[in-house]
């Protein structure tokens, strides 16, 4: 039997909503239809997902799916993301987002409780499998525990570096103990993580780091001064990142989102602001992957004219020549000599 457009519209809408890497299933498709055309898009998910989750030796599909699919060291097939700060807000969409293109994940966090909500409601919903490490990633073993599987953990193609915390008050007012805690947050654990993906990455010759950063790495005086400090660090890290591993294959992307509706606000700050200023999550989300899928090392989700920002790296790339001179400018001539 030939299939005719309907039934191509039919399996590929299937496909989509299946959230399984498309591309494969469509070379299984093109290969063999035969027997497939009359069957309902939900039914077809639903074989789809599971000749991919227990496979059938006698299902040709099955067969033809397992052979085009990359496999893990123990034979199981998988594109496996790690998220941190997976528990709730930015970290939880990611995590959703990632399942439903079909990529297997672990999720990190310190609350191990909610993350296996998230991984039973992911698993059943989507097909993937999904793994939970309950860590704190300001702490150094535990940390040293999630270094040490992106490094041997074959299966795990993509980074996501979304765990971080914020401060209120100014550095007058500031604990220095949390200070600290949050520089090794957002700082010591997003470098280490990154150290440890990357050679594999680099070797494989493909890969995904995204490091989740802020819009105040770019306006660090409108803010309390550790934290911004600690964005402009991860937004630097990620175009040097971008640099060193693009041409191996590896993406680097930095995201800087601006106000996000996520659980770190409280309902009553949210009214505070105006509604023109605050994203939804899942927009934010949606966008950062959108703008991962476009190629891009940097994005803002919610600058309207990318154009702006191209102009800020064209005047940084301009001040270069002037940046290391072998004599002070002449401005300071006068005092020096005074």
């Amino acid at each position: 039997m030939v299939p005719d457009d309907k039934d191509h519209r039919i399996v590929a809408s299937a496909l989509e909503t299946a959230g399984i890497v498309k591309q494969a299933i469509v070379k299984v498709y093109k290969r063999s239809c035969h027997g497939l055309t009359q069957v309902a898009a939900d039914r077809f998910n639903a074989h789809l997902l599971d000749s991919i989750r227990t496979p059938n030796p006698g299902d040709p599909v099955a067969a033809m799916i397992a052979g085009l699919l990359p496999k893990r060291s123990n034979g199981m097939t998988s594109k496996t993301y790690l998220v941190t700060g997976a528990s709730d807000g930015i970290g939880a969409l990611y995590a959703d987002r990632l399942a439903r293109r079909g990529h297997d994940l672990i999720l990190v966090a310190r609350r191990k409780d909610k993350l296996a909500d998230l991984a039973g409601r992911l698993e059943a919903e989507t097909g993937v499998s999904v793994e939970v490490i309950g860590a704190d990633l300001a702490n150094a073993g535990d940390l040293l525990h999630v270094e040490q599987r992106l490094r041997d953990d074959a299966a795990i193609v993509g980074l996501i570096n979304n765990a971080g915390i914020a401060n209120e008050g100014t550095i007058l007012e500031a604990d220095p103990d949390y200070l600290s805690a949050m520089i090794d947050l957002n700082i010591r654990a997003v470098t280490r993580l990154s150290a440890a993906i990357a050679p594999r990455l680099a070797a494989a010759g493909e890969g995904t780091i995204v490091n989740v950063t802020s819009v105040t790495a770019l306006m660090p005086e409108a803010f309390t001064a550790v934290y911004p400090a600690t964005k402009a660090y991860v937004l630097a890290l990620s175009e040097a990142l971008a640099a060193e591993l693009g041409p191996k294959g590896v993406r680097v992307q930095a995201v800087l989102p601006g106000i996000t509706r996520t659980p770190i606000w409280t309902e009553e700050k949210m009214a505070a602001l105006p509604a023109h200023m605050v994203m939804e999550a899942e927009d934010m989300v949606d966008a950062a992957l959108a703008g991962l899928d476009m190629g891009e090392a940097v994005t803002i989700p919610a600058l309207p004219d990318m154009a702006q920002y191209e102009a800020y790296i064209a005047a940084r790339t301009a001040l270069r020549p002037g940046l290391s001179l072998a004599k002070p400018a002449a401005r300071y001539g006068a005092v020096m000599a005074s």
